[in-house]
């Protein structure tokens, strides 16, 4: 019955860890990309929109994504997710002369 508790506690602390990184991660990750945006356009109106559509997005779309994920198996998902934020990682790099639009659509993607 310990080994059964301690296996479970060192995976709740490993997931925890994981949760904290990740998070820590995509949010310098953001808002490098709104110091960025502020940078090319030199616009304070394009930097704080940049700030502000992700956690707008995320509030409509989090209802959406929670049946998605309890619909499909969450293997798929994750790796669709992930897909979908390479794809928009290479396309913010190739077109980086159209950063804003780019820049936009890949806020909105990666909120959800």
């Amino acid at each position: 019955m310990e080994l059964v508790e301690s296996n479970t506690m060192k995976q709740l602390v490993k997931a925890g860890i994981t949760t904290v990184v990740n998070d820590l991660g995509a949010s310098i990750f953001n808002y490098a990309l709104s110091l960025k945006l502020l940078q090319v356009t030199g616009s304070a109106m394009g930097y704080g929109t940049s700030l502000i559509i992700g956690p707008v997005v995320g509030l409509f779309v989090a209802p959406w994504v929670g049946n998605t994920v309890d619909s499909y198996q969450r293997k798929h998902v994750a790796l669709i997710a992930e897909g979908v934020l390479i794809l928009t990682l290479i396309m913010y790099f190739l077109f980086l002369n159209y950063s804003i639009l780019i820049f936009l659509f890949q806020q909105l993607l990666l909120c959800v």
